[in-house]
């Protein structure tokens, strides 16, 4: 039995290209959506960078992946506030597990 790699394939448009999509295995992470406010203390930095530097090294030392962090960070940001809230976003086109190691 063939599998996916095997078998023939088509496609409209251009000529199939088997390689990886010039679009992958990147991560942006942004402090709000679009059209919306991002809200930071003078001396502390926005909710957005405290919350993710908090997590970094929180979860980092454990061997947490990225996506689990700002998962946390998306949480803790959406949480604060009275009168104002914000919802980070991030995009992820990553095809394995991202941890970043503590040096």
């Amino acid at each position: 039995m063939d599998g996916p790699e095997d078998s023939e394939m088509e496609v409209d448009g251009e000529e199939f290209d088997s390689t990886i999509p010039s679009d992958t295995d990147f991560l942006i992470a942004r402090s709000t959506t679009d059209d919306h406010y991002s809200y930071r203390e003078p001396e502390k930095g926005s909710w957005f960078i405290q919350s993710l530097c908090q997590n970094l090294e929180q979860h980092c030392p454990k061997g947490a992946d990225i996506q689990t962090i700002l998962l946390s960070v998306n949480n803790e940001v959406s949480s604060r506030g009275f009168n104002s809230k914000q919802m980070p976003i991030h995009e992820v086109a990553l095809r394995k597990k991202l941890v970043l190691r503590p040096v």
